[in-house]
């Protein structure tokens, strides 16, 4: 009974199969033959991407606005933000981790703009102390 309401697709994946439940809202995912962990992990990067796709996009309409933004831009950078949507060397990173609080995860404001370098160092900083403990 859900021929009117929805759009269903059987689709075969890499680890498993996937049924889809497609509507003008909602996208329900049915996956089974996969590993949970496997499997959240999968949901949690997706969701993230779209934290940060969700992210830039506020970003650029708040400077193209002639407001400041989250970032401290310089005028090359917020000239970059409003013509490319993004502003090169920069990432979107967790304000809180998705792990530990994973209903944050497709949150555009549990997203901040790091440099690649800042974050790179951050996460070589955090392997560091996840090793010692």
């Amino acid at each position: 009974r859900l021929g009117g309401m929805f759009n269903v697709s059987k689709h075969e994946t890499a680890d498993g199969h996937e049924l889809r439940l497609h509507s003008s809202d909602a996208v329900v995912s049915l996956r089974y033959g996969t590993d949970p962990a496997v499997e959240r992990a999968r949901l949690l990067k997706h969701a993230h991407k779209r934290a940060v796709d969700r992210a830039w996009e506020a970003e650029k309409a708040l400077v193209a606005s002639g407001l400041t933004g989250r970032g401290e831009w310089s005028p090359e950078e917020r000239e970059e933000l409003i013509t490319r949507g993004r502003v090169q060397g920069y990432d979107g990173v967790d304000i809180h981790s998705v792990q530990r609080y994973p209903q944050l995860a497709d949150d555009p404001g549990n997203v901040a703009f790091r440099t690649d370098a800042k974050h790179k160092r951050k996460r070589r900083n955090h392997h560091h102390d996840t090793v010692s403990t």
